[in-house]
């Protein structure tokens, strides 16, 4: 048997599937941090964690380089290389993504890179998680992939 229906819900109010925005806004707020990752910068080949910290409509970012793949001994790079940056962020909307999970869509608004103002840019990306792990994603001519090898644990 095949069952349809049209039609707006009672009082003409939309329904949840007219909204704008995702149904169920995901926590991000902690500290997601990904494992120690082998990476080349300044012609060295060191190892990076990358960080997301998320409170409220807030965020940081940064990436920090070391010299061993445990990640305890901090590379010494020039100011330039440091990465760090900080800004806002809204919940978009929800999608389905080529990978066929249903993701949350976040723009993040980068206001500054470490103590520098770079001016407004905004970045939409696809936010995916899994137990304790946060995977993104980004769009690509129109539909969203999860980089599901690139997790960041949430830190407890």
């Amino acid at each position: 048997m095949f069952l349809a229906a049209c039609g707006d819900s009672p009082n003409n109010e939309p329904t949840d599937e007219s909204k704008n925005g995702p149904k169920d806004e995901i926590n991000l707020n902690g500290s997601w941090t990904t494992s120690c990752t082998e990476t080349k910068i300044e012609d060295l080949d060191v190892y990076s964690q990358s960080t997301y910290t998320f409170l409220d409509s807030e965020f940081d970012q940064s990436i920090v380089y070391f010299t061993d793949s445990a990640c305890s001994n901090i590379q010494e790079l020039s100011a330039s290389s440091w990465v760090g940056s900080y800004g806002s962020f809204e919940f978009i909307d929800s999608t389905i993504t080529s990978d066929g999970v249903e993701a949350t869509i976040i723009e993040l608004t980068y206001l500054g890179k470490g103590f520098e103002n770079v001016g407004e840019i905004n970045l939409r990306l696809a936010v995916y998680i899994e137990n304790d792990s946060l995977y993104l994603g980004t769009q690509s001519d129109g539909i969203y992939s999860i980089n599901f090898f690139y997790p960041y644990y949430l830190e407890q």
